[in-house]
């Protein structure tokens, strides 16, 4: 079914309700890398990705679905990723197999050139003869996606220094967190949040911080909101505080990822 870039998630819905009983899915939506309307660098493919995994439930089709990338992940030595953009609707199919593993099929990643052998592995996967959910297909063979062992040296200790702005910085985790920095000799802590001073329990939490020898601010800021965090990092430049250092993300709202 070709899908033009300005259907919706109630137009593609529309288009599914009229296909007779699919047995299977297949996705090329993602092979599109241009950028999509909403912005902030989310390509098409990745949209109409997303807008396909919600149609589907919304027309109640339950046949597993499968989507295709082309350059979206490595399997080793001189193959390696070469779409970052297309990398992102792995990330969201790994989401999607969550939530409805009922009628997930899986991702399956494809070489630059499509020849033979890499068509009959296509097949294969698409058929269930691999076995795998996570592949990519290249003329050598399938590979399914495994976690290794990473070389090199272990990790050092971190000490962090300067500023550390801490997102959710006034909830509980985000307490949490700004406690251990503060334990582990951190200088200045920007604690970030939609409600800022104003959010239950902030005033005791800078207080207790403070009182160990930590400078702490308190940001209303919506870190959802490009332009909001632009002007807090802009603000924190020519504030008197140490520089910033790190950032450590606790905010969230929990909810379905699809």
């Amino acid at each position: 079914l070709p899908v033009g870039p300005g259907v919706d998630r109630a137009g593609l819905a529309g288009v599914l309700r009229g296909v007779v009983a699919p047995v299977g899915v297949v996705s090329l939506l993602a092979l599109e890398e241009s950028a999509h309307a909403v912005g902030g660098g989310v390509s098409a493919g990745l949209a109409l990705t997303l807008e396909l995994v919600q149609a589907l439930g919304d027309a109640g089709v339950e046949a597993p679905l499968w989507c295709v990338t082309r350059g979206a992940v490595g399997v080793g030595g001189a193959d390696r990723a070469a779409s970052s953009v297309q990398a992102g609707v792995w990330g969201l199919g790994r989401v999607a197999a969550l939530e409805f593993p009922e009628r997930w099929g899986g991702l399956v990643d494809l070489p630059e050139s499509v020849e033979g052998r890499v068509g009959d592995g296509l097949a294969a996967v698409l058929s269930g003869a691999a076995g795998e959910d996570q592949v990519a297909v290249r003329s050598a063979g399938v590979f399914g996606r495994r976690l290794v062992r990473a070389g090199g040296a272990g990790a050092g200790e971190w000490r962090p220094g300067g500023t550390v702005l801490v997102t959710g910085g006034t909830g509980a985790l985000g307490g949490h967190v700004a406690r251990w920095l503060a334990g582990r000799g951190v200088e200045h802590l920007v604690l970030v949040s939609r409600r800022g001073e104003r959010a239950p329990g902030a005033g005791a939490l800078r207080g207790e911080l403070e009182a160990s020898g930590v400078g702490v601010t308190l940001a209303a800021c919506d870190v959802a909101d490009r332009e909001q965090v632009r002007a807090l990092l802009s603000s924190l430049e020519a504030a008197p505080v140490p520089a910033l250092t790190g950032v450590v993300h606790t905010a969230g709202v929990l909810d379905d990822g699809v």
